[in-house]
């Protein structure tokens, strides 16, 4: 897609790159995703690519030129035009192959000229002929569990298994997700395409599991990942409450008395997840439990580790 042509037809030469990206930046025009400087002589080359993946904000109509071409008289010729809105997930794919080796893809937009985008875009993707994607939708606190039936590469985001002793989750970031497997993803708020790869080595040390759709809450043993009153962490689940098919949890042994496990591994790079939450000027500990008279030792206050001496 770097590769720029100066024509469609047999012979033609490349000539290097065409156009710019302008994510999100409103031009003349309207709200530009891709364009605004490409020459009407220049062409990007397909070959070998069979989608363009858009993402961002769910909603979002996406309005895209391709193979326009110059008339006779200088001005507006032939084009083709698309316009896909972005699913509830937040993606959109655009089918290349209709489309030509060559095509002139000089305006990439919101649908309508006028105005400013109604959305965001987060990223354009380039998929190669038989390349595909699984999808991850991560929200406004950054963190979500995630499976998949494929095997994907975490390339664009942080995967984390967790594993659960003595009163706290150990998380421990891996880089490939192998089929059916739940992970902890952390990236800032957005949809996020992840290649599927044809193997993944399995993982070790994780304890969150898959539910199958008839996973059901029992007030003492399933955990799921969310954002409380103590912050990002593990919650109890209520009784009859069902875990969706494809979320991943944790089951921990009856006993444990708890109905909020936090995070209790720092070299993970995630020992700030609790600045991500409301501010909250509570002692906690490393456990989550409130601590109305702390005494010496590390605790959590709005969001920061802090050392009472």
């Amino acid at each position: 897609m770097c590769k720029s042509w100066n024509g469609t037809e047999p012979g033609s030469t490349a000539t290097g790159t065409a156009g710019e990206i302008n994510l999100n930046t409103a031009m003349s025009g309207g709200g530009v995703v891709y364009g605004g400087n490409v020459p009407w002589s220049v062409y990007a080359d397909l070959t070998g690519y069979s989608k363009l993946v858009v993402t961002g904000t769910p909603g979002f109509p996406v309005r895209i030129l391709y193979n326009r071409i110059m008339n006779d008289e200088g001005g507006d010729g032939t084009y083709g035009e698309v316009v896909q809105e972005l699913n509830e997930m937040g993606y959109t794919e655009f089918n290349l192959l209709s489309w030509g080796t060559y095509a002139h893809l000089n305006s990439i937009k919101k649908a309508g000229w006028g105005g400013e985008p109604s959305g965001m875009i987060n990223e354009l993707l380039l998929l190669g002929t038989g390349a595909s994607l699984e999808y991850v939708k991560i929200g406004s606190v950054g963190y979500s569990t995630f499976s998949t039936s494929s095997p994907v590469n975490l390339y664009n985001v942080k995967g984390y298994t967790a594993k659960y002793a003595n009163g706290k989750v150990t998380l421990t970031r891996v880089y490939n997700v192998p089929a059916n497997n739940g992970v902890i993803i952390e990236a800032l708020e957005g949809t996020y395409g992840l290649p599927v790869v044809s193997e993944a080595d399995a993982l070790t040390d994780n304890d969150l599991k898959v539910s199958d759709g008839s996973v059901v809450g029992d007030e003492s043993t399933i955990f799921v990942l969310a954002n409380g009153n103590n912050g990002v962490g593990f919650y109890l689940v209520k009784s009859g409450n069902t875990i969706p098919a494809g979320k991943a949890y944790l089951e921990i042994p009856e006993g444990s008395a708890r109905s909020f496990i936090g995070f209790g591994d720092e070299a993970t790079g995630i020992s700030e997840v609790a600045a991500k939450v409301a501010v909250d000027n509570n002692y906690y500990d490393l456990q989550g439990r409130s601590i109305a008279m702390p005494t010496k030792g590390l605790y959590i206050v709005n969001g920061k580790k802090v050392l009472v001496k």
